[in-house]
């Protein structure tokens, strides 16, 4: 299992904000959910930093999401988020509570 971890600057509006466009038809879950060796994807909201989170099968279907994220949030987002650090990389230890949804 390989994870993508992207951590942006909120520079207008909220944490809450962009999870709602990420969410919304056409958005970022949406076209996440659609690419091959999706797993899973969350938004962790800290103040003005936004952590998103997204677990792939393969190092590669990370890099794809990557590409992806760039164009999507280039088009939907350029003026609400900035890029700070992208990190591709392998799942070392995880835990997951089984049944137990996001918010």
């Amino acid at each position: 299992m390989h994870a993508r971890v992207a951590i942006y600057r909120i520079s207008s509006g909220s944490a809450e904000d962009v999870a709602r466009s990420a969410d919304a038809e056409g958005g970022m879950l949406g076209i996440f959910q659609r690419q091959e060796g999706f797993a899973s994807y969350e938004l962790v909201g800290a103040g003005d930093i936004l952590i998103s989170i997204s677990r792939w099968e393969t190092e590669q279907q990370a890099h794809a999401a990557t590409m992806a994220a760039r164009s999507w949030v280039a088009e939907h987002l350029a003026r609400s988020v900035e890029l700070v650090h992208s990190y591709v990389g392998d799942v070392v230890l995880s835990s997951m509570t089984p049944g137990v949804a996001g918010p």
